[in-house]
């Protein structure tokens, strides 16, 4: 007994199995995130093409055998690249932040069709992203897939207890409870950002630096990853 999907799919991962195949953690249109074998994609392009290849959306038919832990993955055509994300240094760098932030996000959660239109929006802003600027695509794509999980971190008031946040505070990432004042937010488990990184959040990163970047996506990531739950790298 077997299903079959045939669906759009990126790559998000993937890891050397045996001499000829790898294990891809795969987004996908239709069935959110997967594990799946590509059997024989070592040392030979013939199957797969650049379809394997990071920031590369390609069509593919996944099955699944009744008692089998992975989905196989038997076929893979190209259909839309982002080339200028492997032109710079910096728009690399910052596309494999977005990987890492969606693979992490995304793992234990029910990933739909918004989250993998988010990652296309994402890799479509690096693609464009002018020199200098590229971090804020990775920050748009943090909050939108944040957002998608029911936590959404702009605004200006404590989503608990309903007031202004006070000025000066710091404030609290919380994994179940989006971005709260210090008093709502006292509680275990909790990450405390200050607040220049809160007005980065109100203002949807429109003029953060690249430092206020990486501080404010490692810190949502270590708020909304279960306890316990090392991030991917």
């Amino acid at each position: 007994m077997s299903s079959t999907i045939e669906t759009e799919a990126l790559l998000l991962g993937r890891v050397l199995y045996g001499e000829r195949d790898i294990v891809l953690t795969l987004l996908t249109r239709d069935a959110g995130l997967v594990q799946a074998l590509a059997r024989g994609a070592r040392g030979s392009r013939k199957r797969f093409g650049e379809a394997l290849d990071l920031f590369v959306v390609f069509a593919g038919r996944l099955v699944s055998r009744q008692g089998a832990g992975l989905w196989s993955l038997v076929e893979a055509e190209p259909v839309r690249q982002f080339p200028r994300i492997l032109e710079s240094l910096e728009r690399l760098e910052a596309g494999q932040e977005a990987i890492v932030v969606a693979r992490d996000l995304l793992r234990d959660a029910p990933a739909g069709r918004s989250a993998w239109d988010h990652v296309l929006s994402g890799f479509s802003r690096l693609d464009a992203s002018p020199d200098g600027l590229a971090h804020r695509a990775v920050l748009t794509l943090c909050l939108d897939l944040v957002a998608d999980l029911g936590h959404p971190l702009a605004g200006t008031i404590c989503p608990d207890c309903r007031r202004p946040y006070p000025e000066g505070e710091r404030r609290i990432l919380s994994g179940n409870g989006g971005l709260l004042c210090t008093a709502c937010g006292a509680g275990p488990g909790g990450v405390s950002i200050p607040e220049r990184l809160a007005r980065v959040l109100e203002t949807g990163g429109d003029a953060a630096d690249r430092t206020d970047v990486t501080e404010l996506v490692a810190a949502i990531r270590a708020a909304i990853l279960p306890r316990g739950a090392a991030p991917t790298s």
